[in-house]
């Protein structure tokens, strides 16, 4: 996973996590105004039923119109739960409730009652409660907030488990490509191994080649060792690291394989470790050869800009699409069928991480190759 990407994915997850926080808030809120308006509304309807039963119990009149209206308002109640008792709390009747007893304790306890007094001193008390609208609509933060919270947990872990799949491929690539950096001198140790004891070769001709390729050794250890470490950082001329690594490159890639080196007249000393850096050139020099099919030229030109040294690796390969191109620093990316997306992934480490520089594809097209340039 390249800078960029991950950048953008820790965004991600950091924006997922503000928007589901925010309508918990919404919802919070929004649901808080509704059951206040529904609690007004509900008793505004019990002022009304209760004032009905008022006008019911002391209208000594026969005007059926208005009792009519009055009974539907009393008959219209058919959500809210509602006793009334006399003034010593008998009940005298009761509407949306089953089981009266315990109803009433429960409205006693919160508080909602009205008094009306049906004359000759005669009280009666009118208890309700909240209606099952109320109740179900107090449960619903809760349960957006739960949902939320889900949502959350299940965007972590899809991250989480991005990122472990990430360097999972990291370190399965690092064990490859520890295995092909050691496997070159391993063999070829074994190899003088055999022809000394066969006493076809000088013995001082075996002790040379032999002295290269443990120092090659010495050199991948102290890579390798470097990595996860906070590596000694140099104030040196970048032209003398890019010629030391172009010349061991020239040395261990196939004629075939031409390496140009253009260094610019100005040298100033640049910040960087040359080991580390020296591996993210010889990185993507291996890719840029790889794209050539092992056959073409590769251009090494550095210039500077102000104090940064830019560096491109050209190659005349194949080149490649702008989707592949913004891939191809992720750890386990590769386009070969046997590759193992570790090399880019290293020199972007390097660059990014270590020399606190950027490294991107600055030109490429399809069958006409492919410019990665280095900034530090």
């Amino acid at each position: 996973m390249n800078h960029k990407s991950q950048k953008y994915q820790q965004f991600s997850l950091l924006a997922l996590m503000a928007f589901a926080c925010a309508i918990c808030i919404f919802v919070l809120w929004f649901s808080s105004v509704i059951v206040s308006n529904v609690e007004k509304e509900e008793r505004d309807k019990m002022e009304q039923w209760a004032e009905a039963t008022k006008l019911i119990s002391q209208d000594e009149r026969d005007d059926s119109e208005i009792i009519d209206f009055l009974f539907n308002i009393i008959q219209g109640n058919t959500s809210i739960p509602v006793i009334v008792t006399d003034s010593l709390d008998a009940v005298i009747s009761a509407r949306n409730v089953d089981d009266v007893e315990a109803a009433l304790e429960e409205m006693k306890k919160d508080g909602h009652m009205f008094d009306i007094n049906i004359g000759q001193s005669n009280i009666q008390h009118i208890y309700y409660a909240e209606s099952s609208v109320i109740r179900r609509l107090s449960l619903f933060p809760a349960v957006a907030i739960a949902l939320a919270a889900l949502f959350i947990i299940f965007a972590y872990l899809v991250f989480s488990r991005a990122k472990q799949r990430e360097q999972d491929k990291v370190w399965i690539g690092l064990a490859r490509e520890t295995a092909h950096q050691l496997g070159t001198p391993i063999t070829a140790l074994n190899g003088w191994t055999d022809l000394l004891a066969s006493g076809d070769v000088e013995p001082q001709t075996v002790a040379t080649e032999i002295q290269r390729d443990t120092e090659r050794l010495k050199h991948v250890a102290d890579r390798f060792s470097k990595i996860g470490s906070s590596p000694d950082m140099v104030d040196q001329n970048i032209g003398q690291t890019l010629e030391s690594i172009v010349s061991y490159l020239r040395s261990r890639m196939p004629q075939s394989i031409n390496i140009q080196l253009n260094l610019s007249d100005n040298q100033t000393p640049v910040r960087h470790n040359p080991v580390l850096l020296g591996w993210a050139i010889e990185n993507l020099c291996r890719n840029a050869a790889d794209a050539m099919n092992g056959r073409g030229d590769i251009v090494i030109n550095q210039t500077h800009d102000g104090t940064k040294a830019i560096i491109d690796v050209t190659d005349k390969g194949k080149g490649m699409t702008r989707a592949t191109a913004r891939r191809i620093f992720d750890a386990g990316f590769t386009t070969k069928q046997r590759g193992w997306g570790i090399g880019l992934a290293l020199a972007r480490r390097i660059i990014c991480e270590y020399h606190k520089g950027k490294i991107f594809v600055a030109d490429t097209a399809i069958g006409e190759g492919t410019t990665i340039r280095i900034k530090i």
